[in-house]
Order: C-alpha cells, then structure tokens, then sequence
C-alpha cells in the first residue's frame, strides 16, 4: 500500500433522471443476492447474512418526515449492514431552518465511515459546501467521486 486509507464510498453526481437511483436499486438487490448465497455456501460465519440498506435520503433527512426515534432506528440498521446506499442528498428540506438534515447527514456520514457505500445526489461537488457545510463536504470529499453528464433517460430524444 502508498499509505493512502481505502476509499470505500462511491459518490454519484448527476442531473435528474440519469438513473444514480435505478443503479443504487440494483447494487442493493445484487448485494442481497451475493450476502444470501454467501451465507448459504457456508462462507459466511456467524447468524446474520451480510446485507444491504437502501436508504431514500428525503424520507429520513427532516423531523417533519422522521422523527428521532426512526432516525435511530434507521442507524442502527445501517450499522448492521455491510453495504450502504443512500439516496438523493441534497433533495432534502429544512423548512423551519432547524439545521437538522445537516446535523443528520454529517451522523450518517460519520456512521458510514468505513462501510461501503453508494451515495446519489443532484449537488455539485464545487456547492457542497454551501449547500451543507464544511463538515459535511470534508466527508463527501474523501470518497470516489463520479459526475455523470447524459440527459434525462426520461426525456424524448
């Protein structure tokens, strides 16, 4: 090794109907099928097969839509899986100025540290930041980053 740590999370950057979603959907369903069949094979040890959370960012990012008893709920899963998948950030809303969404990404993120993962978003690398804050971005920053530059697969061509 040059001494670098192992990037682990895949971040996915794109305009709307790209398909970051469809391709996480998929990683989650392929994820389950190999932890399944590594289990059955005996290669996996212990009582749980090794698993998958796909995780729709909007629906967990706001007390307005999660309160903090699911939110935890959805941590702890996400501490039990072995592959990650979140979903739009920078979709969410803050209403109220709570500053919550921010606090509950930067949770995820430190939570997702060293598990593999796959982040979608429509944000820019560049207005991270702003967007967030500069906790925020420094973990963002330290993942593999792929900006996908097609149109709309929903659109007529």
């Amino acid at each position: 090794t040059n001494g670098k740590t192992e990037v682990r999370k895949l971040i996915i950057v794109g305009s709307v109907g790209t398909g970051k979603t469809h391709c996480g959907r998929a990683l989650d369903r392929y994820c389950g099928a190999v932890g399944l069949a590594a289990y059955e094979a005996g290669h996996w040890k212990g009582d749980s097969i090794p698993g998958s959370i796909f995780i729709e960012w909007m629906s967990i990012a706001s007390p307005e839509t999660c309160d903090e008893r699911e939110f935890d709920r959805v941590i702890r899963d996400v501490e039990r899986a072995s592959m990650v998948i979140v979903d739009d950030i920078g979709t969410e809303t803050d209403r109220f100025k709570t500053g919550v969404p921010v606090q509950r990404l930067c949770h995820l993120l430190n939570r997702i540290e060293r598990k593999f993962s796959y982040i979608t978003t429509n944000i820019e690398a560049k207005a991270w930041r702003e967007k967030w804050d500069s906790r925020v971005e420094d973990r963002l920053l330290a993942s593999q980053i792929i900006e996908v530059k097609s149109p709309s697969f929903r659109s007529e061509i």
